[in-house]
């Protein structure tokens, strides 16, 4: 059981408490963004898969894409270091010396300042909805894929999750989770205050997901509104253990509104 639930998807239960294990953090990081123009997008997440592939466990970059309120489209990188300033000044070198960025820095940070920074871009009472996709590179095919369809709409924004690192160092069968081994999470936010926008944003973010979608390897399973075929083929080498341990603790499929396991019998 605690082997599908880290990745099952809800399938098995339900979580009514949580003990985590606290790591020392900061109190300062050294963090920030660089922002260049569309224009460079192409050459910029070259350098990014390469930047990012070699870089140390203590270093997260991650892109973002997407439309200022002027109308103008913009690709960022963002870099965290957790560990010593001066090492990961090294780590971050080439970063700083790539291309001509039109804003941004990258310095000391306090922590809590870091991670209340999009509290009021995504605050409570706005209407969201959320794509995403792993994938194994930014493949050239992929690059023009993301570049060319971005939407310039200031409602849609897109962002990866860099991944590897110590969650690729556990194995693919080690726990319900199969995508492992993928470079990055690939997701396209809409956020916009609205209502009578819903619709027209939702069919925007899902047709730009579509535009790439072909490049992906599987998507974050809570996020899922796929068919069964899909679904079942998220879980990858997983699934059909995950049907067994369904049949198991929960043969009736009580727990369904979800990336649902469906029980043999």
């Amino acid at each position: 059981m605690y082997w599908a639930l880290r990745g099952g998807g809800g399938n098995f239960g339900v979580v009514t408490s949580f003990e985590y294990d606290l790591h020392p953090v900061g109190p300062e990081l050294l963090a920030g963004t660089v922002v260049y123009p569309y224009e460079q997008g192409r050459d910029l997440l070259s350098f990014y898969q390469e930047f990012a592939a070699a870089a140390p466990d203590e270093l997260s970059a991650t892109i973002s894409m997407g439309t200022s309120p002027e109308g103008e489209r913009f690709v960022g990188i963002e870099v965290i270091y957790v560990g010593d300033p001066a090492a990961g000044e090294r780590a971050i070198e080439p970063l700083r010396k790539y291309g001509s960025p039109m804003s941004g820095s990258i310095g000391l940070m306090q922590y809590n300042t870091l991670q209340t920074g999009a509290d009021v871009a995504l605050r409570h009472g706005l209407m969201y909805y959320l794509k995403s996709g792993f994938v194994d590179e930014f493949s050239p095919g992929l690059i023009d894929d993301l570049l060319g369809n971005l939407p310039q709409d200031a409602a849609v924004m897109i962002f990866t999750d860099h991944l590897r690192g110590a969650i690729s160092r556990v194995g693919q069968e080690e726990t319900a989770f199969a995508h492992r081994k993928a470079f990055a999470l690939i997701g396209v936010l809409g956020v916009w205050a609205e209502p009578a926008r819903n619709e027209a944003n939702i069919a925007k973010v899902r047709g730009y997901y579509k535009s790439w979608h072909d490049h992906t390897i599987g998507y974050y399973t809570n996020l899922n509104d796929e068919s069964e075929k899909k679904t079942h083929s998220n879980y990858g080498p997983n699934y059909p253990r995950l049907v067994k341990i369904k049949n198991r603790y929960d043969p009736k499929n009580m727990f369904r509104l979800n990336a649902n396991i469906s029980p043999s019998g």
